[in-house]
């Protein structure tokens, strides 16, 4: 199994940040933007393979996604910071199931870990927001981050549960999925919901408590119109 020296989770509330702490000859691989501070000696690739293997994401105008990784030459510490205010959760991984995250919240990796994309949604204006799906397996660990505090649901406990595709953080690849549309045609089109994710099975959810899609209708208002 392969095991990253120490990691520790700082900060309060919605102001966590994730410090990793890397002998000589660890990576890890961090989202683009979110390197705050690092101490001691490493190097840094820029790329779509390694760690995070045959990634290549259509989301920002076709460009192929990039991502940094860390190679302590010594002993390292990275301070790693999430673009929301939120909450910042580990899942390790084994080899003997993956985790399907949503696209926004991967934060970092370790170990022999695999990213590609799972599954490319209902985007644009239909959805709110763009679904794209990321699965991680291997052996090593992902870190997720998210928009207000994270909460882990049993879903066999639960029967079916039915969510925002809005709040979703990651589930285990395990779970079946069916995507809703939020009651009848008029409070599809009116009642803001957009479309909603129903899970069934055995395995973890992790949802988080805000909408990034709410702030940005809430902030609208108060935005200058050109012109």
């Amino acid at each position: 199994m392969v095991l990253l020296m120490e990691w520790e989770i700082k900060g309060d509330g919605s102001s966590k940040y994730l410090i990793v702490k890397l002998s000589n000859g660890e990576k890890v691989t961090l989202e683009p933007g979110s390197f705050l501070m690092g101490r001691g000696e490493y190097s840094i690739e820029t790329k779509s393979g390694g760690i995070i293997k045959g990634l290549s994401r259509t989301i920002f105008g076709g460009e192929s996604f990039f991502l940094n990784t860390f190679i302590s030459h010594d002993f390292t510490e990275l301070y790693v910071a999430p673009s929301l205010p939120g909450d910042i959760k580990y899942i390790p991984l084994s080899g003997s199931g993956g985790i399907i995250l949503k696209d926004s919240t991967f934060l970092a990796a370790h170990g022999d870990i695999t990213l590609t994309v799972a599954w490319k949604g209902i985007t644009g204006a239909i959805a709110g927001s763009g679904l794209i799906w990321l699965k991680s397996e291997g052996k090593g660990g992902v870190w997720v981050s998210s928009f207000g505090a994270i909460e882990e649901i049993d879903v066999s406990s639960k029967g079916k549960v039915l969510i925002d595709n809005d709040h979703i953080v990651a589930f285990d690849d395990g779970l079946k999925w069916a995507v809703r549309k939020f009651g009848g045609l008029k409070s599809f089109i009116f009642g803001g919901e957009g479309f909603l994710i129903e899970f069934q099975g055995s395995g973890r959810l992790l949802i988080q408590s805000r909408n990034i899609r709410s702030l940005a209708n809430a902030l609208l208002p108060f935005i200058p119109k050109r012109g």
